[in-house]
């Protein structure tokens, strides 16, 4: 399992982000600019790089920038980046979101390989979603009673923290499924869709945030 979650960690990072993601990176900079006002203080959930938001533009808008991320090293530069480093207005914080270590996705891996395999034929998405479900509700339910304990801020951002709740296992799920030959519907997985469900609430519910935008995602 440890070597499956490695070749996924590796496939997550995209090294040409940055370069990539312009046209994305000024509109979701325009939205977060547009629906606040100058001189609130913002936190960054997820920060890591910043290829998806302009730090240079928020620090022009914002009192006080809090990067908030799991990566130092990333925020540090992406901080170097836009030469903001020693910028009193702009400050770094280790903060693990997710709060799912290798451990518990090997658990919850594990918990995937015993339902697919004791599962018998004819092997039904109805099925895997009924055995999965009480698994798939452990592994989420802490995160909802202990995440975003931070100190209130005028605004949040959390820009596609959503999506990456759920790549990991979702895509421990499909790559189980895809061993076994087994297909799975990219958007219309019922299991996939079950780690959407249970992972909404925890970033809708957040009770730091006075703005919060998943809008990026459609741009």
């Amino acid at each position: 399992m440890k070597q499956l979650l490695d070749e996924i960690s590796a496939i997550r990072i995209n090294p040409n982000a940055y370069e990539e993601w312009g046209d994305y990176r000024k509109k979701l900079t325009d939205i977060v600019i547009a629906g606040t006002s100058r001189g609130d203080t913002l936190a960054v959930y997820g920060a890591g790089s910043c290829n998806d938001i302009d730090l240079g533009r928020f620090a022009e808008h914002f009192s006080e920038i809090t990067l908030l991320d799991i990566n130092e090293e990333a925020m540090k530069s992406a901080v170097r980046r836009y030469g903001l480093d020693g910028f009193p207005k702009v400050r770094t914080e280790f903060f693990d979101f997710v709060g799912i270590s290798e451990e518990d996705y090997e658990r919850i891996a594990g918990r995937m390989n015993e339902v697919l395999d004791l599962t018998e034929a004819p092997i039904t998405e109805e099925k895997l979603v009924m055995k999965l479900r009480p698994a798939i509700e452990t592994f989420y339910g802490a995160l909802e009673r202990n995440l975003f304990r931070a100190p209130r801020y005028d605004a949040v951002l959390a820009a596609g923290l959503h999506s990456q709740l759920n790549q990991t296992a979702v895509s421990i799920w499909r790559n189980l499924c895809d061993r076994r030959g087994i297909e799975t519907d990219p958007l219309h997985d019922p299991v996939s869709s079950l780690f959407h469900e249970r992972t909404y609430p925890i970033i809708v519910r957040s009770p730091v945030s006075s703005f919060m935008t998943e809008r990026a995602r459609s741009i």
